[in-house]
């Protein structure tokens, strides 16, 4: 499973090492969040070129933890 995982997420991760050390922060962290979501919970979004590119708001119902915005990131 981990190996697939590199796999999927090896270019997100090797991108962000030529970039600026935050820059690479925030993609490791998204590829690990991203992987979490889709492993673990089955997390897909669709629709997603439906979402304006101006300022807009989500809304949806979970409970009292926000996870979903993690993996939505």
């Amino acid at each position: 499973i981990i190996f697939h995982l590199y796999r999927l997420y090896r270019l997100r991760i090797v991108d962000g090492v030529h970039s600026d050390w935050r820059h690479a922060a925030r993609l490791a962290v998204c590829a690990l969040w991203d992987a979490h979501g889709w492993l673990w919970h089955g997390y897909d979004i669709r629709g997603f070129e439906n979402i304006p590119d101006g300022p807009f708001l989500l809304i949806y119902y979970h409970g009292a933890l926000p996870i979903d915005m993690y993996y939505f990131t």
